[in-house]
């Protein structure tokens, strides 16, 4: 059934509907530049969040290693009522009839016994009332070490993420210049054919070279709309944001100064690297741990409880007043767990687990030296290619500009130009790249040497 829409006022009603469905469906273009994506990123990134919830969980196993000193604390009712046959100690057995109550600070009371729920009880094992604070203490110190390292990290996703962003939509504008200098070319390409003056088989090769152009920038809209994509997840916003990067350009860093040098990178990596630090402190930890297994057996275990109420007893209806009674005990005693073989075993696993530590440390420390390395033939190289591309670049639009003049003075022929203006665009782009991996480059090299790449930016 179709409705006639000749009233102005539904026209504007189904045209509202229409917008207020399709509006929720448009992305929100969001305009960020780095300094904005990294400060969204330390507040919203999910694996920073997981991380410091794990800092987090680290602080309260320390002070839980410590609250093992602190008594617990018991206070109540009890009531106890015994009817029937008892025996006593020298095996009579005879009827009772007996009721006993206790409230206060200990509870459930019962005869001369002490109370099994004492006011205040406390029991340390001494060997881990004293390691386990220590290694709580090494493992905090991890969790932070590696919470710093989780920035680090995030701080280059982000980095690379941004100049991604900046990159493709920069190859869009050159893929745009390309593709609308191509479709000149091709048309004045079919002109000279079509005047006797060129070829056709280089009219149909400028007309293909068109069509690749617009392919280019196609690809270079796809690569623009995944590098947003990519840096939304990062920055965990909504999956309808488009993130546009203010900077139209790759702008240089300036971090490193002067000539860095290998071996004072490598000295500089070992003393304030986070991931060290990390290793360092499990290390440490494994240690205190080894200890507390050595240590184990000579140390006592304590017990000690103290109950402070008012009891009353008596036979069942005949019950005492209340009175005041109080009561303590301490033992301290030595345990031996499965004949000595079980102390004797667990001594040996932990040693294994501190040789486990000190190799991941060792390792780690191969693997830091090799990274700074790597970061630095990466930062020298990067300056090299970018100034050779410089200079490409500088001839390829002169190359461009001139084939340009010499087909209007009618010395040369479309296709020099065509091939000009492509080498223009394919350099163009990687001098773009480069530029990019020049700053890259120099915030891998400050991150592989322990330094705070956030801060630098």
């Amino acid at each position: 059934m179709r409705l006639p829409l000749r009233s102005p006022f539904l026209a504007l009603v189904i045209i509202g509907l229409i917008s207020a469905i399709l509006l929720p469906l448009q992305a929100e273009i969001l305009r960020i530049d780095l300094t904005s994506a990294l400060r969204l990123a330390n507040e919203k990134n999910t694996d920073l969040a997981i991380q410091l919830e794990r800092v987090r969980r680290a602080e309260i196993d320390q002070n839980l290693a410590w609250y093992q000193w602190l008594p617990t604390v018991r206070a109540g009712f009890a009531s106890a009522d015994q009817t029937g046959p008892l025996q006593s100690t020298n095996g009579l057995v005879q009827p009772e009839d007996r009721t006993a109550s206790s409230r206060g600070l200990g509870l459930a009371t019962v005869g001369s016994g002490l109370a099994p729920a004492p006011g205040f009880s406390l029991e340390v094992d001494l060997a881990k009332g004293v390691f386990q604070p220590l290694v709580a203490r090494q493992k905090l110190q991890a969790a932070r070490a590696q919470e710093t390292k989780a920035r680090h990290n995030l701080t280059l996703e982000v980095a690379a993420a941004y100049y991604e962003l900046v990159q493709s939509q920069r190859l869009m504008i050159i893929a745009r210049e390309a593709t609308t200098n191509a479709d000149s070319l091709a048309k004045t390409t079919a002109n000279f054919a079509a005047a006797g003056e060129g070829l056709k088989s280089d009219s149909a090769r400028a007309a293909v070279e068109s069509l690749i152009q617009q392919n280019d920038l196609e690809a270079a809209r796809i690569r623009a709309a995944a590098a947003s994509g990519r840096l939304v997840q990062l920055l965990r916003l909504t999956q309808q944001t488009e993130l546009q990067a203010i900077d139209d350009m790759i702008v240089p860093l300036r971090l490193i100064s002067g000539e860095p040098q290998l071996d004072a990178m490598i000295g500089q990596a070992l003393a304030n690297h986070p991931e060290l630090d990390r290793y360092s402190a499990l290390v440490k930890a494994e240690e205190a741990l080894q200890q507390q297994q050595s240590l184990g057996l000579l140390l006592p275990k304590i017990r000690a409880s103290y109950s402070d109420g008012s009891y009353r007893g008596g036979v069942s209806g005949s019950v005492s007043p209340y009175t005041d009674r109080r009561e303590s005990a301490v033992a301290v005693y030595w345990e031996v767990e499965g004949f000595g073989l079980a102390s004797w075993a667990r001594k040996s696993q932990q040693k294994s687990w501190l040789r486990e530590a000190q190799a991941q440390q060792s390792q780690a420390e191969a693997n830091i030296i090799a990274d700074v390395n790597l970061a630095l033939t990466q930062y020298r190289a990067s300056g090299r290619q970018l100034e050779l591309l410089r200079q490409a670049v500088d001839h390829a639009r002169l190359s461009y500009r001139l084939s340009q003049e010499r087909i209007f003075e009618n010395q040369g022929l479309p296709l020099e130009a065509l091939q000009a203006m492509k080498t223009l665009a394919e350099v163009e782009a990687l001098h773009l790249s480069a530029a990019a991996q020049r700053n890259m480059a120099q915030l891998y090299l400050l991150a592989a040497t322990g330094n705070d790449v956030g801060a630098n930016l």
